[in-house]
């Protein structure tokens, strides 16, 4: 498991940008600025290559 306080690249490239990313942060009501949540939402939606994305909760 990696942590950090900014997005790596790689996971950034995959998220919409413009007024893309606006309109689907309105719709799923997740703040413009919040990439990892952002990231989430998007976690089922079609990534290119084989990268799965979920969140892990520590106890």
């Amino acid at each position: 498991m990696y942590t950090s306080d900014n997005m790596f690249p790689f996971f950034s490239n995959m998220l919409p940008e413009g007024a893309n990313r606006r309109i689907i942060c309105r719709s799923l009501r997740i703040d413009e600025d919040d990439s990892f949540g952002l990231l989430e939402a998007m976690a089922d939606k079609d990534f290119i290559g084989a990268v799965s994305v979920r969140r892990i909760y520590n106890d």
